[in-house]
């Protein structure tokens, strides 16, 4: 696999810099840079540590390196408290293991033990965790050559800043990868401008080279404004019946793209089942397939329980074959475990039911759908407006402009559409009802247009560009 332009002067960054982080749009292909990267310290002796936001990302993590790496023999193992041992994939590799893979752990006796094991075997350690046990391999107090660290923007989080304030004071090489870094007042704080723990960005990818290069497309935001509260229906229905609106309006507005695969963040566990149940046989009924997942039920498609709470790489596993299927169209309800990391392509639009407080959430999840896939030409993400409340979805829109204006996306790269008609006004019966109407959705379709392109004027004036 090649390296792109944008790659390579990632790739150039981490050898000309010990410690920095490294900004690029969701879809910059960030994780085969740091893999690439690796090969270098790949020597006997050495120890290099990959930390990821969640276990589901952290699995897709060393499935990746099994694939880019096939070539190398490492020992390795999970730092964390899954039940589970990863294994290569061994028709793939051009070798015979020496050294048989180990459960997780998350004690520094089962760390230190593995550090032994790579030792005596002269072969380099990968240690593959999360942020929040990142310190175990702290504790472990080995000696570390290189640590990368996926969605870096989860390195700022109170939890897990102490782990990574520790690692990067100790590790040779330190690099962090994000579309999103966090900022905070002081030089000394957990945000990004503490260079001592962060070093300086070595380099920022630009959105417009991404969309140059064919990584990703162009976003469209979408405000769906819906009229479900002013039915008396109860949350899940009122979800329910929105959700089935914005698949009509896709399939309605967006049918050029073909089998739509969209992301739905829900509003929690019970409103997730509720949502899978109640309309599963409309949305089988329209040809799709209904994914769900949750920390509680573990992942659903249809009827089908297909993964444990604790065994979400099999719900992943399903994602991605049903994502390398351009034909099968699929809603998958979740409410934050697909947000970021997750790398399936063919997502064509992301719904926020829930409101979305954090503008660095928001758009992690819209980078699910703005990667690049065949004959996809945009990515749909839709902010649902509830009954006459428009500041929810005002703070959510214009958090998710600025931060696309702040990753260098060109204003006139950001499209925008309104649908919906929000609550129901009566209308007098007369012969002109129809042209009333049209006229009435017109109007709230401009007003709202207007809302949008005003967010995008105040976030460009903000900024300063």
């Amino acid at each position: 696999m090649q390296l792109r332009p944008y790659q390579q002067e990632m790739l150039d960054a981490m050898v000309a810099n010990k410690k920095g982080y490294l900004t690029a749009g969701t879809g910059a292909g960030k994780t085969f840079t740091f893999i690439t990267d690796c090969r270098r310290f790949l020597t006997p002796g050495n120890v290099i540590v990959v930390v990821a936001p969640q276990l589901l990302l952290s699995e897709q993590l060393f499935n990746e390196f099994d694939c880019h790496l096939s070539d190398v023999d490492f020992v390795y193992r999970q730092v964390s408290s899954e039940s589970k041992t990863w294994q290569r994939d061994r028709n793939n590799l051009k070798f015979r293991v020496k050294v048989q893979p180990q459960s997780s752990t998350t004690t520094i006796d089962g760390i230190e033990q593995t550090y032994s094991v790579a030792q005596k075997a002269q072969q380099p350690l990968i240690l593959f965790t999360t942020y929040k046990s990142l310190d175990r391999v702290v504790a472990a107090k080995l000696p570390v050559t290189a640590v990368y660290f996926d969605e870096a923007h989860n390195a700022a989080d109170s939890d897990s800043f102490a782990a990574v304030e520790s690692i990067s004071a100790t590790a040779d090489h330190a690099y962090y990868f994000t579309a999103t870094p966090r900022r905070s007042e002081s030089t000394t704080g957990r945000g990004f401008d503490n260079s001592a723990v962060y070093g300086e960005n070595i380099v920022n990818i630009k959105f417009a080279d991404l969309v140059e290069s064919g990584a990703i497309v162009r976003p469209v935001l979408h405000l769906q404004r819906s009229n479900a509260q002013s039915k008396n229906l109860d949350e899940i229905s009122a979800d329910v019946d929105t959700l089935m609106e914005t698949v009509n309006h896709y399939e309605t507005e967006h049918y050029e793209t073909g089998a739509h695969k969209i992301l739905v963040a829900c509003r929690g566990t019970a409103n997730i089942q509720g949502m899978r149940l109640a309309m599963l046989k409309w949305a089988n009924a329209k040809g799709y397939d209904l994914l769900s997942v949750d920390s509680v039920n573990g992942g659903y498609m249809n009827e089908t329980q297909i993964c444990a709470p604790n065994a979400k790489g099999k719900f992943l596993a399903k994602l991605d074959e049903l994502g390398k299927d351009l034909t099968q169209k699929m809603i998958v309800l979740h409410y934050d475990m697909l947000g970021e990391g997750i790398d399936v392509k063919a997502f064509t639009g992301t719904v926020f039911i829930r409101n979305i407080c954090s503008n660095i959430k928001a758009v992690q999840a819209m980078g699910r759908v703005i990667r690049s896939s065949p004959g996809k030409k945009y990515g749909i993400v839709t902010i649902i407006q509830h009954g006459d409340d428009t500041d929810d979805a005002w703070h959510c829109m214009a958090g998710i402009v600025n931060q696309l204006l702040t990753q260098g996306v060109p204003v006139d790269e950001i499209l925008t559409e309104v649908s919906g008609r929000g609550k129901e006004e009566e209308i007098v019966e007369d012969l002109t009802k129809n042209l009333k109407q049209r006229v009435a959705d017109y109007e709230i379709q401009w007003q709202h247009s207007l809302m949008i392109q005003d967010i995008i004027n105040q976030e460009v004036a903000s900024i300063g560009f």
